[in-house]
């Protein structure tokens, strides 16, 4: 009898997988140049602003409608608080917060009579007085107004707050405010950047470099 040799087994080798790291996408830094104010030349009504014994009314002395706050009625003399606010978060990495905005201010009892222009936080609580330190102001003409914020409030909710207070018995003040805008420009990476003043110059871009 012939011995019959058995076939050898054969091992078929199981392919190793190998794990591929996942990457998680870096956030590229937004920047730029944007607007954080909503409706800031009141011409779509008093939203988002937050009212109190405020209007939205025709300009005077020019087309369009403009914030009110005060009294202008000499009969309706009180003792009252008029305003407006919009709360607006400014970022950490601004360079440059430009808030600027027109106001028409008149006043009968300047001495005792207020206009204010405030930034508070969210709570109210005072930030900072950007106007109304002084005696109110009866020029009856539109002035321009301009603060840059970043230095002191980059990364901070702000109130931006419009007011008048009204002492009863002297006559009444008010004060219209038109073009409000809070324009802020983060840097590229070459360094430059664009800064539009859209209410004071009429939108005309200036480019500065770091």
């Amino acid at each position: 009898m012939t011995a019959t040799a058995s076939p050898s087994p054969t091992f078929t080798a199981t392919p190793t997988v190998t794990a591929t790291a996942t990457q998680t996408p870096t956030a590229t830094p937004e920047i730029g140049c944007s607007e954080l104010v909503v409706n800031g030349g009141f011409e779509e009504g008093m939203a988002p602003w937050t009212p109190n014994r405020a209007s939205i009314v025709l300009a005077p002395d020019q087309e369009g409608h403009a914030l009110l706050v005060g009294i202008t009625d000499p009969s309706q003399d009180a003792f009252a608080y008029s305003s407006a606010y919009q709360d607006v978060t400014i970022p950490a990495d601004v360079i440059t917060a430009l808030l600027s905005f027109r106001y028409y201010p008149l006043s009968q009892d300047p001495e005792h009579d207020r206009q204010i222009v405030e930034l508070r936080d969210p709570g109210d609580g005072q930030l900072e007085r950007l106007l109304g330190t002084g005696p109110a102001s009866d020029s009856g003409r539109w002035e321009e107004a301009q603060f840059d914020l970043a230095e002191h409030h980059a990364g901070r909710a702000i109130r931006l707050y419009f007011g008048v207070l009204n002492h009863e018995g002297g006559g009444v003040t008010s004060m219209y405010v038109d073009d409000v805008s809070l324009y802020i420009c983060r840097e590229g990476p070459s360094g430059e950047y664009t800064i539009y003043l859209p209410s004071i110059s009429g939108g005309l871009p200036y480019k500065r470099w770091q």
